[in-house]
């Protein structure tokens, strides 16, 4: 088994997928679906037969493939898997305020009620945050312990890991990146 495939998980695992496993675009400027974008919108290198571009996401298992020179893999992973706990702590995060192709910025769409309860849902959804958290947090998972997974997600935070061991989060809200906790540290 590729230790990509056993701790998916980890940033530095799925980037060196594609950069080990030869990404097919990975010299090409054109293409914004790099090793560095692609890992951290969640997905690591799983070629098939027929399927040489195929990427695979760490926490819901999306396939995708048929990369297009055009296609960021944060708006694509959240387009196609709206319910994965990455794509909406992390993707949507990300593609929040940024320019698409056509030069307008890509907002959430806040156009409708349905829409507004959408956006709602995910800023009040530190169930969410809290799954991101999965089996490798390195700290106690007590909820006394100030650095519970439970404790974090509920401040706004999830875990972005790079490596094994890593602490490192992501507030759901101003994109903040924290690590290094402290044992004492308090993270409201």
């Amino acid at each position: 088994m590729k230790k990509c495939e056993k701790y998916p998980l980890y940033y530095e695992n799925r980037y060196d997928s594609f950069i080990f496993g030869n990404w097919p675009f990975v010299n090409d400027s054109n293409y914004l679906a790099q090793p560095d974008s692609l890992a951290s919108a969640g997905f690591f290198y799983l070629p098939q037969q027929n399927h040489f571009d195929n990427v695979k996401c760490a926490y819901c298992s999306k396939e995708l493939d048929q990369w297009c020179p055009e296609d960021d893999p944060f708006v694509i992973h959240y387009r196609h898997s709206e319910t994965c706990i990455w794509a909406r702590a992390h993707c949507k995060q990300r593609i929040s305020g940024k320019p698409g192709a056509d030069g307008k910025f890509i907002e959430w769409p806040t156009d409708t009620v349905e829409n507004c309860e959408k956006l709602l849902l995910f800023i009040n959804d530190w169930e969410t945050r809290f799954k991101t958290f999965g089996k490798f947090w390195p700290f106690p998972r007590e909820l006394n312990n100030p650095l519970s997974p439970k404790k974090l997600a509920q401040a706004g935070f999830y875990y972005a890991p790079d490596r094994a061991g890593d602490d490192t989060v992501l507030c759901g809200f101003c994109n903040c990146t924290l690590n290094y906790w402290e044992p004492n540290d308090d993270p409201m």
